[in-house]
């Protein structure tokens, strides 16, 4: 079926309409903030904990947000349902990547390690 200008228009203004969508967001308001109260306890939990791991290996805070933005990411990855063996192989991907970003600093690859381990996964070989 092909959908013309006009009614793609049509729809756009209908999905906007205040009331509308003021009415979707009351129905879901609680779920959504419950949700959001967890998961930002469970994101400051980590951040503290991976600060430790930081500190522990005399990482210079001018690079320690990579290595908690990767963390984040290992913390998303996990959040999408599957299994740390399913997972593990992405996991391992992302640490590669990740460490192709980090400037040239001896101690990337153990403390990458350290966090995949934080997260339940092998470290890489």
């Amino acid at each position: 079926m092909v959908v013309g200008a006009t009614e793609r228009i049509e729809k756009y203004r209908a999905k906007l309409d205040p009331t509308v969508v003021g009415t979707r967001f009351s129905a879901v308001k609680e779920l959504a903030e419950s949700k959001a109260v967890v998961r930002q306890t469970e994101l400051a939990g980590i951040r503290d904990d991976i600060r430790q791991i930081l500190n522990a290996n005399d990482i210079a805070p001018l690079v320690s947000g990579i290595f908690q933005a990767f963390a984040n990411r290992l913390y998303g990855l996990k959040g999408s349902g599957g299994s740390v063996g399913a997972l593990e192989p992405i996991a391992h991907a992302e640490a590669q990547a990740w460490l192709s970003s980090i400037p040239s600093e001896t101690k990337a690859k153990a403390v990458i390690n350290a966090i995949l381990v934080y997260f339940g996964f092998s470290p890489l070989p």
